[in-house]
């Protein structure tokens, strides 16, 4: 009876193992494997029969041999659990795999085989190389302007500023991260500024607005142009705006106004 509930098992786990896409593999103490499910043999097209008995460090970029071996080390070791993302070579070329291993005990808690589930996430490296790429790229392009650039959330706190807004306003920029834009506007124009963010919330989610702002150097004029990101429901998630210093152009057309009303007053 207890064998045929053994053959029942191990036929229950050998249906299950073979039934998914996930790389199973499970080795020796010594790394050299044991076993591995069709998915495993599909993916470096080999015979079971070919793999068993030889260690995987061949198919680990080498590169990365060094971390997997680490891993393998803390499986022999409580909780026995380890998680090891690298770079597998395969035939069809080189593939990130997130491995999940564990050791299989003895009844005195011994580790005394090796299992591992791997999955494909090379597409995931993939996405977060290129968002780290254009990451890069958007910096990059940010700090080389002169402009003030920031990016707010939707209560209107900073989660970035370049380096021009840093020097204008003569703050390190973990003094500014996490405070309001209405920090450092004129009080005069914090209704106006309220209202402009409150409407950027609607299409076509952009606004332009010139205001005070108190500068290093003083208050200055700034004219601000700011579009936001919505989510999948039309929320806004994030708002980003340029800014550029406008005080000359003002200072310019109020000299010009006042020139116009001596004019006038001179023929009145």
């Amino acid at each position: 009876a207890a064998e045929t509930a053994l053959r029942e098992s191990e036929a229950r786990y050998r249906s299950l193992v073979e039934s998914q896409r996930e790389w199973i593999v499970r080795m020796d103490l010594e790394g050299r494997v044991t076993f591995v499910n069709d998915t495993y043999a599909e993916v470096f097209r080999e015979p079971a029969e070919a793999i068993l008995g030889r260690t995987v460090f061949h198919l680990v970029h080498p590169d990365d041999r060094a971390m997997v071996a680490e891993g393998f080390a803390g499986l022999l070791e409580p909780p026995h659990r380890v998680l090891v993302e690298c770079r597998n070579l395969t035939p069809a070329g080189l593939r990130w795999v997130s491995w999940e291993g564990g050791a299989i005990l003895d009844a005195q808690g011994r580790p005394v085989e090796l299992q591992s589930v791997g999955r494909d996430v090379t597409e995931r490296h993939m996405a977060e190389e290129a968002l780290r790429e254009s990451e890069a790229r958007y910096r990059g392009l940010v700090e080389s302007q002169q402009e003030l650039v920031v990016r707010m959330d939707g209560m209107g706190r900073f989660t970035f500023v370049n380096d021009a807004y840093v020097r204008t306003f003569g703050r390190p920029r973990e003094q500014l991260l996490g405070h309001s834009f209405l920090e450092l506007v004129h009080p005069d124009d914090h209704g106006r500024v309220a209202e402009v963010i409150s409407g950027m919330a609607a299409p076509p989610h952009r606004a332009w607005i010139e205001l005070r702002n108190l500068t290093a150097q003083g208050v200055r004029w700034v004219a601000w142009d700011g579009g936001v990101v919505v989510d999948g429901d039309g929320r806004m998630t994030e708002a980003q705006a340029v800014g550029r210093d406008v005080t000359a152009r003002r200072q310019a057309e109020a000299d010009l106004r006042e020139s116009e009303e001596r004019f006038r007053s001179a023929f009145d």
